[in-house]
């Protein structure tokens, strides 16, 4: 039997070609003979239209404060010739026409070498330089051959996309069923503008099927798996207000390409070669924009540092520090983050503050931009304004009792009501020390009917056994997350402390294993479980990245339409971190 191996048009050479019939290495010469010749046509007839090309460029780039004749291409050199900076500080915002520092690191975003913490590996070793080409050669290098592969419809709906394609990332047992395409693990093979008139819908040539597939991707794991419909959402949905966006502006473009980079590593699990690529560029245009005093604070701008803080929050980078501290900059000179309106759907200070909120809490650090006040246990709404299930360890509605006709939190009522009188207890003695003190045996007492309870319900099945049935799942999960919760409420054991490590991480094999559509039921026990592991995994970035991503998905599919709720029950969780740290054995921590 004679074996082949058939080589296509723009495939390797083989290793022998002694097993390459004739024919089939022949019509290979040929394809690749045309394909040249194609190019060389393409080119050859974009010639004589390139002085009009060029000149309009340059009107636009000059009206956006842009240098005319000039585009940005990515190179890299050696990591000794790269500029360095071991700056910290966050630039200064320019003041009229004064000269702006560029976002930091100034010159060279990624020089030298990157670790990521989640995977241990080297993600650059070579810096990076900006070189200015000609638009003629820009054209010949970057153009896309154009043969269907871009959507017919740029501005398709994506909730159509989503509800045909990508109605849940995840089957019945957490496990993803939708194929990730290779596309979305590499780098655009062509070179995306780098600055776009804003007042223009942008080149649908210029958005690739794979940025497309990046923003529906991202849509159905974020939002579509938990939105809700209910009376009195904002005229326009911030989601639908950011895809649109995203269809005619590069920044927002990028920045959520650059947010799917960390989204595909951490929760997909499968690393691409991408970073470097889509960082340079979003770093790059908020500098530029940073330079101008018209854009330097602009809607758009600010949002893309937001997802720069996605980004590296998601991954668990220390850099998400730095880009805290330039979005409160930016907030505080559009008049501060109290300022923003969200009639148009933008949700600027609700998004920047969920950021804040999600690093203090997975971190265990105080917030930079969210003020932390005492908590607020017991919480008064208008009777039936809810329409799920409202209670939480951390935040009680109207007063009302825990149990609710929920088949999968029949076996959890009494767990979560305790944990919730834990928590009060803890707080009766913050602040009123008198009642604490007439009452320290009755809640001594209490403490430990609470964990005897918790404990009678251990099971002799292995550490790594998980439960078959979403009730099962969902029971574990709750009481796994309450065991951490009482040693910080009764003990004063910090979330982090090692004690809790165990009981992490099987959490974090549970949670992953229920079904995303779930927790629409019971979103705000969802929340107090995720805070809890998100601290209890801290000092673990491998388990962390979980609970970030699903507390993020969380605030964007409910949080922001329900933002009172979302923001009492995380200021709640802040302060009791507080709380620990300053009680902490050995006195609390300096800046606190």
């Amino acid at each position: 039997m004679v074996n082949f191996t058939f080589v296509p048009h723009k495939g390797a050479r083989p290793e022998r070609s002694g097993l390459v019939k004739s024919h089939v290495m022949r019509e290979s010469q040929r394809r690749r003979r045309e394909a040249k010749q194609r190019r060389h046509q393409n080119l050859s007839t974009s010639g004589p239209s390139e002085p009009q090309t060029a000149t309009t460029r340059d009107d636009e780039n000059s009206q956006l404060g842009l240098h005319p004749q000039s585009s940005l291409l990515l190179r890299a050199i050696p990591s000794s010739e790269a500029p360095h900076d071991n700056t910290n500080e966050y630039p200064a915002l320019i003041n009229g026409t004064d000269g702006a520092v560029p976002w930091p690191p100034p010159s060279n975003p990624l020089s030298g070498s990157e670790t990521n913490p989640l995977h241990g590996t080297q993600e650059s070793t070579v810096g990076i330089e900006y070189s200015i080409l000609s638009n003629n050669r820009l054209q010949a290098s970057s153009r896309w051959p154009f043969s269907g592969d871009f959507p017919s419809n740029p501005v398709r709906d994506y909730s159509a996309f989503v509800q045909t394609n990508l109605r849940s990332s995840f089957d019945s047992n957490g496990n993803f069923w939708h194929n990730l395409s290779p596309v979305l693990t590499q780098q655009p093979r062509l070179l995306y503008p780098a600055y776009q008139n804003a007042n223009s819908p942008s080149d649908a040539s210029w958005v690739s099927e794979s940025l497309f597939n990046r923003m529906t991707e991202l849509v159905s794991h974020y939002t579509s798996s938990l939105y809700i419909e209910r009376p009195g959402l904002p005229p326009v949905n911030p989601v639908i207000y950011w895809q649109r966006l995203s269809l005619v502006n590069s920044k927002v473009l990028l920045s959520t390409a650059l947010f799917y980079c960390a989204y595909r590593d951490t929760v997909r699990d499968m690393a691409g070669n991408d970073h470097v690529y889509f960082k340079h560029r979003i770093l790059n245009l908020i500098n530029t924009a940073l330079k101008n005093p018209e854009t330097a604070v602009c809607d758009d701008n600010i949002a893309a540092v937001i997802s720069m803080c996605m980004y590296e929050n998601l991954r668990g980078s220390d850099l998400i520090g730095m880009h805290l501290r330039g979005l409160r900059q930016m907030l505080d000179t559009r008049g501060g983050i109290n300022s923003f309106h969200s009639d148009q759907g933008q949700h600027i200070s609700e998004m920047a503050l969920l950021q804040d909120m999600m690093h203090a809490s997975c971190s265990n650090v105080p917030p930079m931009m969210f003020d932390i006040t005492d908590p607020i246990l017991r919480d008064m709404r208008p009777i039936s304004l809810e329409n799920w299930y409202p209670q939480s360890p951390l935040r009680v509605l109207n007063d009302a009792g825990f149990a609710r006709p929920i088949p999968e939190l029949r076996f959890s009522f009494e767990i979560l009501k305790d944990a919730f009188d834990a928590f009060e207890m803890l707080c009766v003695e913050a602040f009123d020390p008198d009642t604490a003190s007439e009452e320290a045996p009755l809640f001594k007492v209490r403490r430990e009917k609470y964990w005897m309870r918790l404990t009678s319900r251990e099971d002799d099945s292995p550490s790594e056994h998980i439960p078959s049935s979403t009730g099962g799942k969902i029971e574990k999960a709750i009481h796994l997350a309450a065991k951490i919760h009482f040693r910080a409420v009764a003990s004063r054991i910090q979330h982090d402390d090692e004690a809790n490590a165990g009981d992490m991480k099987r959490l974090h094999a549970i949670i992953r294993k229920i079904d995303l559509g779930f927790w629409k039921v019971a979103h705000y026990v969802y929340l107090w479980i995720l805070l809890t592991g998100g601290a209890a995994s801290s000092k673990h970035p491998r388990y962390r990245s979980h609970f970030v991503s699903e507390i993020l998905r969380l605030g964007l599919s409910i949080g922001l339409f329900d933002w009172r709720s979302f923001r009492l029950t995380l200021g709640n969780f802040l302060w009791l971190q507080q709380y620990l740290r300053r009680h902490k054995p050995g006195g609390p921590i300096e800046g606190e």
